[in-house]
């Protein structure tokens, strides 16, 4: 079966659907972070990093929910539903896991 190839009428630049145009998503994702709030305003200051650092080597820098290669600490019970920002509180998680899990126990 053929590939599908669609243009950008904004850009003229091809891409293959589901996928989108690079130069539209690029000017998406700058729009929607020029909203957001600085990286420091929404937590992750130097302390943040180095509790990170603590628990992934401490679980291995293996997820805690699948055991795939962990990047990041995942609350166990999240900030939304009265969990805090402590080493009994967190585990490590890979980028998956933690995006899939959100606010839920």
């Amino acid at each position: 079966m053929p590939t599908i190839r669609r243009r950008c009428p904004r850009h003229g630049t091809t891409y293959t659907p589901p996928d989108r145009c690079p130069a539209c998503v690029r000017l998406w994702r700058a729009a929607t972070d020029a909203q957001r709030p600085s990286a420091r305003r929404r937590g992750y200051t130097r302390e943040h990093d180095k509790l990170r650092r603590l628990v992934l080597e401490r679980d291995g820098f293996r997820c805690h929910w699948c055991g795939a290669p962990a990047q990041l600490a995942d609350h166990v019970v999240p900030l939304a539903l009265g969990g805090e920002t402590t080493l009994e509180n967190l585990v490590a998680a890979c980028r998956r896991c933690n995006a899939r899990r959100a606010t839920r126990r």
